[in-house]
């Protein structure tokens, strides 16, 4: 959602390596955007519950084989927790 972005933009100050792209998380191809060369960390905040079980995995499986080394950090919820909201 760029307005999201626009406004973290505002909040939070410009760092080196760390980048906002407005474009949805299930067109994969934002991901050809970010260099492969070095180490990734993919904080996917708030996002897995957006996603169908099929979205969330072609998203894990392209973040992995592009990326030779790094971190995921992703927050995960179940029916559940979805439910009890």
């Amino acid at each position: 959602f760029p307005g999201v972005i626009a406004l973290r933009e505002q909040i939070y100050p410009s760092r080196p390596n760390y980048h906002l792209l407005p474009t949805p998380a299930t067109e994969l191809s934002w991901l050809d955007q970010i260099p492969a060369d070095k180490p990734l960390l993919f904080p996917a905040e708030g996002i897995s519950m957006y996603l169908t079980e099929d979205e969330g995995t072609a998203l894990l499986r392209r973040v992995v084989d592009r990326f030779p080394s790094g971190e995921l950090q992703i927050d995960f919820y179940n029916w559940v927790a979805i439910r009890s909201q």
